[in-house]
This record gives structure tokens, sequence and C-alpha cells, in this order.
């Protein structure tokens, strides 16, 4: 399971952070996206949430850095808990709630790039991988038809 979470969370990235012709991001938020990346798939989620909330402290609702947020709390969730705790169940269904009503603010008031709704579509994924492992299928398959 780690070795998936970790290849879909690279494969994002990389098409986020590697496609520098036609997605400009400041130098360092890059370099905290970069060093937040790192430290989750080091289980770091300390350096994880302060590289990322940097990024949100400077642009509140930055969609990436949500992204970001969201698999912070995942990976926590899947690793730190191994899905046993209920409180974190619930910290995590409000990480996803919370960066999906971020991202369609930054959606409204700014215009829009392919990687804001890549992070959109990456949130909605995760959202419906979670629910699936929870045996919540309609409301995965829902979460999955989004954007």
């Amino acid at each position: 399971m780690f070795k998936k979470l970790t290849l879909c969370f690279w494969l994002f990235l990389a098409a986020v952070l590697g496609n520098a012709n036609s997605f400009t991001m400041p130098p360092d938020y890059m370099q905290k996206a970069r060093s937040g990346v790192a430290a989750i798939y080091n289980l770091d989620f300390k350096t994880a949430e302060e590289d990322i909330n940097y990024i949100l402290d400077k642009t509140p609702n930055y969609p990436i850095a949500l992204f970001g947020k969201t698999m912070i709390e995942w990976a926590r969730f899947e690793y730190e808990f191994e899905k046993s705790n209920s409180a974190q169940t619930k910290i995590f269904e409000q990480a996803i709630a919370n960066s999906l009503e971020g991202i369609k603010s930054w959606l409204q008031q700014n215009e829009a790039c392919a990687q804001d709704y890549l992070a959109l579509g990456g949130i909605y994924g995760v959202k419906a991988r979670f629910d699936l492992a929870n045996r919540k299928y309609i409301k995965a398959y829902f979460a999955g038809k989004k954007v």
C-alpha cells in the first residue's frame, strides 16, 4: 500500500513540479514543495506540515499546497495511525472537506490553470480511495466522477 501511495504522489508532483514551461511557481514555493514531498515520503509529518504551511501562509488556498496538506493527512492516517484511530478518520475527512472548499474558493477568485484542476482532481481521487477503503462504495463512485 505504501508503494501505491508513494507512486501516486510522486507521479502527481512530477507532473506539477516537472513542467516548468507551463507552470510557474515562485522559487521559494517550489523549494518548500519539494522539501515537503520528501518529508511526506520519509513520514516526517512535522517538517512536511511546516513546508506546506509556509506556502499557505503566504498564499491562502493555494491548490497545490492544499493537495499537499491532504496528502500529509492521508499518509498520517494510513501509516501513523494505521487506519485504526476513529478520531483521525474525522480529521482526515475534515482535511479533505477544507481542501476542496479552499480550492473551489481559489478557482472563483483566480484565473484557473491546469495544475489547479489537477490538485482538485487529486483530492477527489484521494477521497474516492478513502471512501472505497471504508466500504462507502456509492460515495467513492461519485467522488471519483467529480471534476
